[in-house]
């Protein structure tokens, strides 16, 4: 998790698309260039960006060697001189038991188009 908010925060956008869950990547490849560059854009110091923050676990689900955390994030924005602190929810998720790790937000988790409803672990 620490590589994916580094990532992040950090604005490297080819090792946040790769450490980003596969299905959500092609799904927004698919939904052409514009949309796909929404959804990877990273914050820049020039922008004040968003930027994530003391990350905290709140529900492990292991089933069948597929493994599902949810973390609770803050989403640091700071514009225009003024500063807002927004919850983010971001899903890990393992195929394998724990060995390697994807990421996903909440919104795209619960995205029928994207993870369908039999393979999520955590339903809330």
């Amino acid at each position: 998790m620490s590589a994916y908010v580094n990532a992040h925060n950090g604005g490297s956008v080819v090792a946040f698309v790769a450490m980003t869950h596969p299905n959500a990547v092609a799904y927004y490849r698919e939904n052409g260039d514009e949309a796909f560059e929404e959804k990877f854009s990273l914050p820049s110091s020039d922008d004040g960006g968003d930027y994530l923050q003391d990350g905290t676990v709140k529900e492990v689900v292991s089933e069948n060697g597929n493994i599902h955390v949810k973390y609770h994030f803050l989403s640091v924005e700071d514009r225009f001189y003024e500063t807002k602190a927004l919850e983010m929810i971001i899903m890990a998720v393992s195929d394998d038991n724990g060995i390697s790790w994807f990421f996903i937000d909440e919104d795209d988790y619960r995205n029928e188009d994207i993870i369908q409803k039999t393979d999520r672990l955590i339903e809330k």
